[in-house]
C-alpha cells in the first residue's frame, strides 16, 4: 500500500493547495478549491457549550483557538504564477504552530520535544515535525535513532498532497508523539511542497502540529521557500544572556526584512533558557529585563537539567520533562491552547509593567480524535 495513493474512505475530502511543478496541470482543480474553507479546528473541550454559558471565555482561548475565530477572509487561494511554479498562498491551517531561534544548539528542539510531550498528556494528538533542514537529527536526539518510522526525506509527495491519517501509522512515536524525524546525514534535502504536503497532510489528522524550523539561515530559507508558514504562531527559543537576546532580535530584523508586514502579521511567544553550565539558581537575564528588550512575552527561565542532557547525548533520549522546565512548558502550553476560569486555580506572574494570569487546564475530556494511543 502506497501513502502516496491510498484514499481512506473514511478520511475528510481533501483539497490540492499546495505548489510541486509536477501539479502545474491541476490548476483547474485548484481554482474550483477556492472555496472550500478550512475546517481544522482544535476541539479537545466543548467549546460550543461553554461559550454559551461564559460569553467571555473566548478572551482565556490560546492562539490556536483564536486562529480559528478569527476572520475567515484568508482562507481563499491566491495563485501566482512564477515561470513553471505555481505557490499555493493559502494559509496553514489553524492548530500548525512553528519553533525556531538565532543560532543552533541552545535547546530548541528539546524544548518543542518537552511542549510536545506535555500537550500529549492532555489527551491530545500532537505530531512533531524536523524540518530543519540544516542540523534535523530529532530522532537521535530522542533515542529514536535505531526505531523503523519514516523520516522526512522518505516522504514522498510527486502531486505535493499526501494522506496524514496514514502516514500517522509510518511515523516513529516518543510519549504519545507523533514524530517525523529528518536525517540529514542520508540522502538529499527534501523539496518544499513535500514539507508542505506533510504539515498540512498531519494537520488534518492531528489536533496540533509542532514543526521545528531550525535557526538562522537555514530557517529564513524556509520560510521564503513557503511564504505563509512565515504568518503561523511561532515559539522562538533563545538563550538567556545579552549575546543570546541581541541574536534573538537580529534574526526578528532578518525575518522582518524577508516578509512584508511580518511583525503586524506574526503571534510569537519567546521562551527563555539559561545557558548551559551555569547553575539553575543564577539567570544571566532575568526574564523581566528579557521581556523589556524583546518587547514581547518571554517565558522562562528553562534551567539545564544536567540528568537529561546526560541521557541525550548517551542515547537515551528524554525521559520526562524535568522540574527546572515545568513551569515553563505549562505556561507556553496554556499560551498556545488556551485554558478555562472554570478551573479556578489560578498563578500570576508579572513581566515588566503588567500582570496577567495563567489559568490551569480544565479537566480535559479529549482530543479531536479521542483517546486512541499506539
Amino acid at each position: 500500500m502506497s501513502i502516496d495513493n491510498y484514499d481512506a474512505p473514511s478520511c475528510a475530502a481533501r483539497v490540492l493547495n499546495t505548489y510541486p511543478p509536477q501539479a502545474s496541470a491541476l490548476k483547474n482543480a485548484i481554482n474550483q478549491s477556492n472555496n472550500v474553507n478550512d475546517s481544522t479546528v482544535i476541539a479537545s473541550f466543548n467549546r460550543s457549550c461553554e461559550l454559551a454559558e461564559n460569553p467571555t471565555f473566548n478572551k482565556d482561548f490560546g492562539v490556536i483557538s483564536n486562529r480559528v475565530l478569527q476572520d475567515d477572509r484568508n482562507n481563499s487561494v491566491a495563485q501566482k504564477t512564477t515561470g513553471s511554479l505555481n505557490y499555493s498562498l493559502k494559509p496553514f491551517p489553524k492548530n500548525v504552530v512553528i519553533g525556531s531561534a538565532a543560532n543552533s544548539g541552545i535547546g530548541l528542539s528539546t524544548t518543542l520535544a518537552l511542549l510536545a510531550s506535555n500537550i500529549a498528556s492532555k489527551k491530545y494528538v500532537v505530531a512533531l515535525i524536523d524540518a530543519d533542514i540544516s542540523n534535523g537529527g530529532l530522532d537521535v536526539l530522542l533515542g529514536l535513532e535505531q526505531d523503523e518510522g519514516r523520516r522526512l526525506q522518505e516522504v514522498q509527495a510527486p502531486l505535493g498532497r499526501l494522506d496524514g491519517y496514514v502516514l500517522r501509522c509510518e511515523l516513529l512515536h516518543w510519549n504519545n508523539v507523533d514524530i517525523l524525524a529528518y536525517s540529514p546525514w542520508k540522502n538529499q534535502e527534501p523539496k518544499p511542497w513535500v514539507i508542505e504536503a506533510a504539515i498540512r497532510g498531519l494537520a488534518k489528522a492531528c489536533d496540533v502540529v509542532i514543526v521545528d524550523i531550525g535557526s538562522g539561515f537555514s530557517a529564513r530559507r524556509l520560510l521564503q521557500s513557503l511564504p505563509t508558514l512565515a504568518n503561523v504562531p511561532t515559539i522562538f527559543a533563545s538563550e538567556l544572556s545579552v549575546l543570546g537576546l541581541a541574536r534573538l532580535r537580529a534574526h526578528l530584523q532578518n525575518l522582518e526584512l524577508d516578509h512584508k508586514n511580518y511583525a503586524e502579521n506574526l503571534t510569537y511567544i519567546v521562551a527563555g533558557l539559561n545557558p548551559r553550565g551555569l547553575s539553575n539558581r543564577f539567570c544571566p537575564v532575568e526574564i523581566t529585563e528579557a521581556c523589556d528588550y524583546l518587547l514581547c512575552n518571554v517565558e522562562g527561565p528553562i534551567g539545564h537539567d544536567s540528568k537529561m542532557y546526560e541521557d541525550i547525548i548517551g542515547g537515551y533520549g528524554i525521559r520526562s520533562i524535568p522540574k527546572c522546565a515545568q513551569s515553563a512548558v505549562e505556561k507556553i502550553t496554556i499560551w498556545l491552547l488556551g485554558n478555562s476560569r472554570k478551573s479556578g486555580l489560578m498563578a500570576s506572574s508579572t513581566k515588566g509593567d503588567s500582570s496577567y494570569a495563567f489559568g490551569r487546564f480544565s479537566k480535559i475530556v479529549g482530543g479531536r480524535h479521542g483517546f486512541t494511543r499506539y
